[in-house]
């Protein structure tokens, strides 16, 4: 009974295999796809000068990581005069590398976030690439500075902690000396008593 079952399996398999090929070939499905916009390849002077500033921009923060000292402070300072001198763009994106970099004793996180607030600002006649990096550098700047809040409230903490555990051990040593006065007391009435 079980290889009726099998061979009649068997034979509508082959029947629909059959009927299957005698059936006329369909043309696959032809999917168009949307008209790609084209764009210019030649990009506007604006937008190329803005990729050469941020080009420079990142070069130089990345230059500015992995100088000496000493060769920072003299950078620094001839940011600062050029700035003074002349607020273009170039002289106000080596100022806040400069004044961003944590390590620096020129470190001044508000000064640089206020320099990019100038360039981030919605006002601002920047073009969209710089203005979008500047928003990167911006964050990362506001990310190390509150870091750099947690670090210190820390520190507090832990000084804190060490002010209580001066006073406990204070109170713990006049306690062992109260201790010692007490034992020494009943040591001398105890050989006063025989």
């Amino acid at each position: 009974m079980q290889h009726n079952w099998r061979l009649l399996f068997i034979c509508m398999l082959t029947l629909g295999i059959t009927a299957c090929s005698g059936l006329p070939a369909q043309p696959p499905a032809t999917i168009t796809p949307p008209p790609a916009q084209v764009e210019s390849p030649v990009q506007p002077d604006i937008e190329l000068e803005a990729l050469a500033v941020t080009r420079w921009w990142l070069d130089y923060h990345r230059n500015m990581n992995s100088t000496s000292p000493s060769t920072l402070g003299a950078e620094y300072k001839s940011a600062s005069t050029a700035w003074s001198s002349d607020n273009s763009l170039h002289n106000r994106l080596r100022l806040i590398t400069l004044l961003s970099l944590s390590e620096a004793s020129f470190y001044d996180p508000d000064r640089a976030l206020r320099l990019l607030n100038e360039i981030t600002d919605e006002q601002s006649d920047q073009p969209k690439l710089v203005q979008d990096t500047a928003a990167l550098v911006k964050a990362n700047v506001l990310t190390a500075l509150q870091d750099q809040k947690k670090i210190q409230t820390l520190a507090a903490k832990i000084k804190e902690l060490q002010n209580n555990n001066t006073a406990i051990q204070q109170q713990l040593d006049a306690l062992k000396e109260i201790e010692r006065s007490i034992y020494e007391r009943r040591k001398v009435e105890v050989t006063d008593k025989q």
